[in-house]
């Protein structure tokens, strides 16, 4: 499992020149450090695999994941990110290791916890 989560994050850094950008829902372009928004989306999911781990509530979103919930064209900006992912997300395909929901984000542009550890859910923070 650390191999895999290795390979992901060298994958994540190895698009790392220059910025990145996607265009919002508004019209606005959303420009961004490809590394740096890699390794906040990825540190973000350890952060959160910890807090669910201890029963605490999961720290907050990443500025960049915020944005991709309201890309124009969510798939082509997730895909920035996770050019290899295979939708729809299932047991047998998990796809890579993020705190939200893939499906969700692409599908209708939410925000939808995953669920790191069956016995660990995410702890609801009412806000």
């Amino acid at each position: 499992m650390e191999e895999r989560l290795a390979r992901e994050l060298k994958k994540m850094l190895e698009r790392t020149g220059g910025s990145g950008s996607f265009m919002l829902k508004g019209g606005k372009k959303y420009t961004y450090d490809p590394g740096q928004a890699g390794r906040e989306i990825y540190f973000h999911a350890g952060a959160c695999a910890r807090a669910d781990y201890h029963h605490q509530p999961r720290p907050a979103l990443p500025e960049v994941l915020k944005k991709l919930a309201k890309a124009k064209d969510r798939e082509w900006a997730m895909r920035q990110f996770f050019p290899d992912v295979r939708l729809p997300l299932t047991v047998d395909n998990p796809g890579p290791f993020t705190a939200v929901c893939l499906n969700a984000l692409v599908e209708k542009g939410e925000i939808v916890p995953r669920l790191m550890a069956s016995s660990y859910p995410p702890v609801e923070t009412g806000g």
